[in-house]
């Protein structure tokens, strides 16, 4: 099986960096209202320690989580300054180590959803 002969997947995406001064606060529940279900939902899953280290490797502070958990705010692009509104990229990584169980429920055919669940509570 194809299971077997994976011990960890990284996935890279390349995101654009927002410049300061073109920051604008927008209500995300109203404008990515899956989006924001969604991500909501994967801050209040995550195990606290794991989750306070990816923010501060990030730069988020706390306040920010706290906005967009209970408020919906976040900040995003100046519709008026277009493409202008950034400049440089970053890369975005996630690493997926196969434990024993992972590996499992791969074979078992559960659904991505709950392989993602499993892997936040573990690490």
């Amino acid at each position: 099986m194809i299971t077997g002969t994976f011990n960890i997947i990284v996935a890279q995406r390349l995101g654009r960096k927002l410049r300061d001064e073109y920051k604008v606060q927008i209500d995300v529940r109203k404008d990515y209202g899956d989006f924001y279900i969604s991500a909501r939902q994967s801050l209040l899953t995550m195990k606290q320690d794991a989750l306070e280290k990816e923010l501060q490797l990030r730069g988020i502070g706390k306040q920010q989580v706290v906005d967009f958990i209970e408020r919906g705010v976040a900040f995003g692009p100046d519709p008026a300054k277009g493409p202008d509104a950034f400049k440089g990229r970053v890369g975005i990584y996630e690493m997926l180590e196969f434990d024993d169980e992972i590996k499992q429920m791969l074979l078992d055919g559960e659904k991505a959803l709950a392989v993602e669940k499993y892997a936040l509570q573990e690490k």
